[in-house]
């Protein structure tokens, strides 16, 4: 039988992505892996490369990964596309884990985020998938008003 636990999952949070480079996003990152360890949350970490060309935009940085490693259920997983959602399922399923609430942070919002959240809405329909915008960014800005909404899926606009 899988243990039930919530599930934050960090899109793509690597220095060489520049959205990814301001401290308040990550700091914003690092709050809500301090929280996942206070509600025994899961924590999946996605990495970006990219095939052609061959390029990989470096580790996740090293505080973020510091903090999760030492958590009982964390996993690190890279992904050649924008939807993260499978490997999160896989890392889940490695794990021995169920999620009914993923919380989604990271970059970029328009692209690998809302790929990747609205990919967990259609493999966990049963789950609430939440977007936590103040710990997001996107190269372009964040336009929410562009980001798609499903029946499981929400954007939270203040950190809890």
């Amino acid at each position: 039988m899988s243990l039930c636990h919530d599930t934050l999952v960090i899109v793509d949070m690597q220095p060489d992505l520049s959205a990814s480079r301001p401290d308040w996003l990550r700091q914003a990152v690092l709050k809500l892996i301090e929280r996942a360890r206070a509600d025994n949350m899961a924590v999946v970490a996605l990495e970006y490369l990219s095939y052609v060309p061959l390029r990989f935009y470096g580790t996740t940085y090293d505080e973020l990964v510091e903090c999760a490693r030492t958590l009982p259920y964390f996993a690190m997983r890279a992904k050649a596309e924008a939807d993260g959602s499978r490997r999160v399922a896989e890392a889940l399923s490695a794990m021995n884990i169920h999620s009914e609430r993923f919380i989604v942070c990271g970059i970029n919002t328009h692209a690998c985020v809302q790929a990747t959240a609205t990919g967990l809405t259609k493999l966990f329909p049963d789950s609430r998938i939440v977007v936590q915008a103040n710990a997001c960014n996107d190269f372009r800005g964040n336009n929410w008003s562009e980001f798609a909404l499903a029946a499981n899926l929400f954007v939270c606009h203040e950190m809890n």
